[in-house]
């Protein structure tokens, strides 16, 4: 285990243990690395402070269920990546609406309302999995591993399906 886990394991150790002075110093060793977790997650990276600032409070609120001797800095990558994607949804990060404000030139607004017009009728069009992979790889960026957790298959599996559907996709254009 590196010394940076090590003093994280000790801080989260010391807080389920009722010393509240280390919440400032895991704030300071975590900080910056939790950041880069929550805009790897996070579609719009100016969520990025409000996530970490919600991952010490669910620190706070949920120290008790912190095992000593588990990999502390995991933990709270793993909350972090959670909090990302919730802020995602009640966000609506993925509501594919699209405004004027998103295009530079005006005149290009037809042509993205049409070009996603198409991508939603292309979507509808697939089998509700290979839609889920679809939108799980390119729009939430997950990995191969990730949908196949969350679909119940292998990571191969999932790759497999991903160029199947994309096939299918390039018959549909």
């Amino acid at each position: 285990m590196s010394k940076y886990a090590k003093e994280v394991n000790n801080c989260l150790e010391r807080l389920k243990r009722g010393d509240d002075s280390q919440y400032q110093a895991l704030f300071g060793i975590t900080w910056n690395h939790l950041c880069v977790v929550a805009k790897y997650y996070l579609k719009n990276k100016s969520y990025c402070d409000d996530v970490v600032m919600e991952v010490y409070e669910r620190v706070m609120k949920y120290i008790s269920s912190y095992k000593e001797g588990m990999d502390g800095y995991n933990w709270l990558c793993k909350i972090t990546q959670m909090v990302a994607y919730a802020f995602n949804d009640k966000n609506k990060i993925f509501d594919n609406s699209i405004t004027v404000e998103d295009t530079d030139r005006t005149e290009n607004f037809t042509d993205i309302v049409d070009i996603k017009t198409d991508v939603d009728n292309i979507l509808k069009k697939l089998d509700p999995e290979s839609r889920k992979i679809i939108i799980g790889y390119f729009y939430l960026n997950f990995t191969y591993e990730e949908i196949g957790k969350k679909l119940g298959k292998t990571r191969s599996a999932i790759y497999k399906q991903l160029k199947k559907t994309l096939k299918e996709i390039e018959k549909l254009l």
